[in-house]
């Protein structure tokens, strides 16, 4: 039942007297996190973040306590954490200066918060007028900087509670009392509210959870009137101590009425006379029949539920619930059916939409249904649908032409003439609430009875409209200046187009008049990855849990630099692969980095700089953790220098030597590490070829002399894909690269030549490299006498994996 109060843990024994309860979460550092989709109302210029928080200890990461991101530190709207290697808070945001120049970072480190005990902490910031960025602790301005002059990044991304980002930087400890607003407070109203509870309706308030109620479905309740609901992915638990604070006399009726009302729904529960037994069907829609959920659309899942059971079927509860976290994807609140008759059916829809920044992926989302008297859904119901990113449309004034009154086709002074110019929408996707607005220069003048704006309404893919318009110069004019500024629903696909119409030239007629522009490539959308290749199903279970390794797994797919070609199957390489550490080889999600579509600034901050350190350094056991590195992507040479790189999707190959990741860099600060063990495995080529063609254009492919890779350090192993001479190939039947398919492949068993239930580095190379059978064999038969070597360096008896 969504209502009832989560009070299995030990703080429920300290007080009977429900309605002078205060209560705090607990945090266990590894994977508990507070996930809330974002809206409008969460995308904030100025703003105050706070709440309390009782900080375990220190960490080797980052503990997030409120961040706005997407992942550690890339995107900001706001974000507050206690440094990695003190109790300091770290505060920040990142923004796009008002000058104009490119996005940039702003924080600092403040004030130490103290382990084991209560601390108030608060950010603000005053919004680019004042630009004021201010960090308190237990009311006290610990630091503040003034003149920052700058807006915070609006990106949709979700507001994340006791984490940096979803898989990285969990918080360890109690917490209470989280409020965001939506105005910068000032010291006395932090100090005034600091030991208060909030009523939910103060001025500013968009989020408020106090933390007295979790339900079943792990949905925490803002108390703001936003509505920002958030789910906790993790095991909630209330914490053992509460900060000091004053409870709210209108909360405490709220929260004992709420108590009430649940007591008399138990007591007034229909009594089963025979069991109810329910079955279901469940289908996904969306209105524009491509079967995907598009950017900044609106669906549903239909759930058809069906009672076959002698006995009425109660209290229904039917929730829809992601397997994993989805950016930009919104499901709606669970819906409710009091009764359920025997033989009947009833048919409940879940909208469901996504924002504008929704990526082109496969989701999964599991729908259960809960009857009051236990008779539930069983099993639950699962459904896989496409989300595809924004294809925008692309404005453009494609030509023009010109009819004058005395019909010599030129314009001339103090002659009315009637321009018509052609718009079209050049994009593959639809423009909707397109406008054109008609500006002109200094001594030219609009007809009065002509229009200056013009609703084109929806304009679709390579359609186009014109729009007409009458003007005439004064003796004054050199020319005839005029600008047509074109609009559409986003507020970003527009153009502006500037017309210098010359005196005395003979212009072009409306009936000569054509279009001109190019489509955008369309991108499709790949079908779920579970359904297509054997490696992606069934994978075998660990024999233990190995809680102390640690991995990086990268999948870069798509490149923003010029036509740079897709690697079409790397994130579905990296997911597959993820899942293979989690459940063959034991790894724990939170002690793995995860990475789609990496920029350079995330290989990095995840690898290293020219000094060394970096997010892997800082979570490896030295002599303890296991070490897994997998990278599927582009690589790169430079044809000066002949040294390859990991080719970032922010990176042209070009201009690699400066923007890309150097794999000497790579394998010098891997062989800094002091891990246990320590496998590397790379699907990518350094050739400056591709699957789909050459990176580096008006080049032949370059022999790229890696550095050593045995010089990482002992006790580890490096898989290549190939050789540095040649193309790494796909496997477009399975949907992966060939190498990482007979990776996995060999992972699961296959490669295990003795039958010793151990698998060892040589023996999972040997499967790979098979002449007749491996990655050599296919790429030849595949690609038309292609040539594939894949190599391996290292400590070749070092066990992978070992078998139940």
């Amino acid at each position: 039942m969504i209502g009832l109060l989560f009070t299995n843990i030990a703080y429920s024994q300290q007080q009977t007297n429900t309605t002078n309860q205060n209560k705090a979460l607990g945090f266990d550092g590894v994977g508990d996190v507070i996930v809330v989709e974002s809206n409008e109302s969460l995308e904030l210029e100025s703003f105050t973040i706070e709440d309390w928080i009782f900080p375990e200890g220190e960490s080797k990461k980052d503990q997030g306590i409120i961040t706005k991101s997407r992942s550690y530190m890339t995107t900001v709207n706001y974000y507050i954490a206690i440094l990695w290697n003190s109790m300091k808070l770290n505060g920040l945001f990142k923004h796009n200066a008002l000058n104009g120049s490119n996005s940039n970072t702003f924080g600092f480190y403040a004030g130490r918060v103290r382990e084991n005990r209560w601390n108030h902490i608060c950010m603000t910031y005053s919004g680019p007028k004042n630009g004021e960025l201010s960090i308190y602790v237990n009311g006290k301005l610990s630091r503040s900087d003034k003149n920052i002059n700058a807006v915070p990044m609006m990106e949709d991304y979700p507001v994340l509670i006791g984490s940096t980002s979803e898989r990285f930087g969990f918080y360890k400890g109690g917490m209470d009392e989280v409020r965001i607003w939506n105005r910068a407070l000032s010291k006395n109203e932090i100090n005034q509210n600091i030991k208060i509870e909030l009523t939910g309706n103060e001025n500013g308030l968009v989020l408020y959870y106090d933390f007295f109620e979790i339900s079943e479905d792990r949905i925490i309740k803002d108390l703001s009137p936003e509505g920002n609901d958030g789910i906790f992915r993790g095991n909630p638990s209330f914490f053992e101590s509460t900060p000091k604070i004053k409870m709210n006399l209108k909360n405490q009726a709220k929260l004992q009425a709420r108590i009430d009302t649940m007591d008399q729904d138990e007591k007034t529960r229909v009594k089963p006379k025979y069991p109810a037994s329910l079955s279901a069907t469940i289908e996904f829609r969306e209105p524009s029949g491509n079967n995907l959920l598009d950017a900044d659309e609106r669906g549903a899942l239909v759930v058809t539920l069906t009672n076959t059971g002698q006995g009425s079927a109660n209290g229904l509860e039917i929730v829809a619930t992601p397997d994993s976290f989805y950016n930009s994807l919104s499901v709606a609140k669970p819906k409710r059916v009091e009764r359920l008759a025997s033989s009947q059916s009833r048919t409940i829809e879940i909208p469901i939409s996504a924002g504008l920044r929704v990526d082109t992926r496969q989701n999964t989302f599991t729908v259960s249904v809960r009857e009051s008297n236990g008779f539930d859904l069983y099993p639950s119901l699962k459904i896989s649908f496409g989300t595809q990113e924004l294809i925008p449309p692309v404005l453009a004034v494609v030509d023009y032409a010109v009819e004058d009154f005395n019909n010599n086709r030129k314009i001339e002074r103090s002659e009315m003439v009637k321009i018509t110019a052609r718009v079209q929408n050049s994009g593959n996707g639809k423009a909707r609430k397109a406008q054109a607005t008609v500006s002109v220069g200094a001594n030219v003048f609009i007809s009065p009875d002509s229009r200056t704006t013009f609703d084109l309404s929806e304009l679709a893919p390579g359609e186009y409209k014109d729009i007409e318009f009458s003007l005439f110069a004064n003796n004054k004019a050199t020319s005839v200046p005029v600008t047509i500024t074109l609009t559409e629903h986003y507020g970003k696909y527009g153009a502006e187009k500037k017309l210098d119409l010359p005196f005395e030239v003979i212009q072009k007629a409306p009936t000569e008049m054509i279009v001109e522009g190019t489509f955008a490539e369309v991108r499709s959308f790949e079908d779920a990855p579970e359904l297509l290749a054997d490696v992606d199903r069934n994978i075998p279970q660990a024999v233990s849990r190995n809680r102390d390794a640690v991995a990086v797994i990268i999948g870069n797919r798509n490149y923003t630099c010029g036509d740079i070609p897709t690697v079409d199957y790397a994130v579905n390489d990296a997911s597959v692969m993820r899942s293979y550490l989690t459940d063959l080889l034991g790894y724990e999600e939170g002690n793995i980095i995860y990475l789609e579509n990496a920029s350079q600034s995330d290989l990095r901050s995840v690898f290293g700089t020219e000094q060394f350190g970096g997010r892997l350094a800082n979570m490896v056991k030295d002599n303890i953790s296991d070490v897994f590195i997998y990278y599927s992507g582009h690589g790169a040479p430079d044809p000066n220098s002949k040294r390859g790189y990991f080719l970032p999707v922010d990176c042209c190959p070009n201009d690699v030597r400066l923007n890309g990741y150097p794999l000497d860099l790579f394998y010098k600060n891997m062989g800094k590490l002091q891990p246990k063990s320590l496998t590397i495995a790379i699907d990518a080529c350094f050739s400056g070829g591709s699957n789909k063609g050459m990176l580096t254009k008006n080049a032949s492919p370059v022999s790229i002399e890696v550095e050593n890779q045995a010089t990482v350090g002992d006790s580890s192993t490096v898989f290549t894909s190939s050789a540095s001479n040649e193309i790494s190939s796909w496997y477009p039947e399975k949907k992966h690269g060939l190498f990482t398919y007979f990776f996995l492949k060999g992972l699961r068993g296959d490669a295990d030549s003795n039958k010793d239930k151990k698998l060892t580095s040589q023996e999972l190379h040997n499967y790979i490299s098979d002449k007749t059978q491996g990655v050599p064999y296919y790429a030849r038969s595949i690609y038309n006498g292609r040539v594939q070597t894949p190599s391996i360096s290292g400590d070749g008896k070092m066990v992978i994996v070992e078998y139940k």
